[in-house]
């Protein structure tokens, strides 16, 4: 799939508004997957015997959804109220660095909905907080000027994004690049010890491989389809559907009010090819299993 060059009006957000939107994802979910946060199922209440393994999928669940439950905030974070493709009075992205944010909401969503056809899901709930904590923390100090404490992955990725000439092909393909390149190994190897520390019950880490590749992949084609319908929405002056028909036949620039994309290139592939994606992760489950020697 490739997302097409598009840029948007930049809205930096200042070092205070930065820990007033932090201290506001407390507040109730908002976004397309805000209504489906508590919808889920999660099995039994997960705060009864939160440690035994027995119970380890309904306690990563519920971590698992915190985890969504941010995200969808963080998306939030980068939309205002305004006129919309359609013309429609709604949220709409006002900042490029939505553009990730939101494509990790979408993936986060579809990973906890498709939990129960992995192999071992408690495992893949478990890593899920842990890798888009690294995300949020380098966000964070990125909005909070604390550029000490953000590594170059993710600098990179900001410096993109925030850039007045990029665009969403430019912070897709940065902000993947950093997260997967720059945290996934750690993320696995945190992810990895705290689960077995956790429950005590050790597996071999190359059991978990198949749910993150083979298992995960039909995840990444749902995602797609998510993220085209809210590209469309937000973009397209018609229909949603006309928007998606659009966007995979056009070949021509085009501008929709701040917006600058060629149609023709918004279906990732041709910018960020998925099997290139799946290299940097097999890159990093490598090193990784490399760290744990299991």
């Amino acid at each position: 799939m490739t997302i097409g060059r598009q840029s948007a009006r930049s809205a930096p957000l200042t070092a205070k508004s930065a820990e007033a939107k932090s201290r506001g994802l407390t507040g109730p979910p908002r976004g397309a997957h805000a209504h489906e946060v508590h919808a889920i199922s999660s099995g039994r209440n997960a705060s009864a015997c939160a440690y035994s393994p027995e119970r380890a999928l309904a306690a990563e669940m519920a971590s698992a959804k915190q985890t969504l439950h941010r995200s969808i905030q963080v998306a939030a974070m980068f939309t205002a109220i305004g006129l919309s493709g359609r013309g429609k009075l709604e949220a709409v992205p006002v900042d490029n660095r939505y553009w990730f944010a939101k494509l990790y909401e979408n993936i986060t969503y579809n990973e906890i909905l498709a939990c129960r056809k992995f192999t071992l899901p408690a495992f893949v709930l478990h890593f899920i907080p842990v890798f888009y904590d690294m995300y949020y923390q380098a966000l964070m100090a990125d909005l909070k000027g604390q550029s000490n404490k953000v590594s170059p992955h993710w600098r990179a990725y900001f410096k993109v994004a925030s850039s007045q000439d990029g665009g969403i092909t430019d912070s897709i393909i940065a902000g993947v690049s950093a997260h997967i390149n720059g945290d996934m190994e750690e993320a696995l190897v945190q992810a990895y010890l705290s689960y077995i520390s956790k429950y005590s019950r050790p597996k071999q880490f190359d059991l978990h491989y198949p749910d993150f590749f083979l298992y995960n992949r039909p995840v990444f084609e749902k995602v797609t389809a998510d993220f085209f319908t809210d590209l469309s929405r937000t973009t397209f002056p018609g229909p949603v559907e006309q928007g998606q028909f659009a966007m995979g036949v056009g070949s021509q620039p085009h501008t929709v009010g701040p917006f600058k994309f060629s149609l023709a290139g918004i279906v990732l592939g041709k910018s960020l090819d998925v099997d290139e994606v799946y290299e940097w992760r097999q890159h990093a489950w490598e090193r990784a299993r490399r760290r744990i020697g299991k």
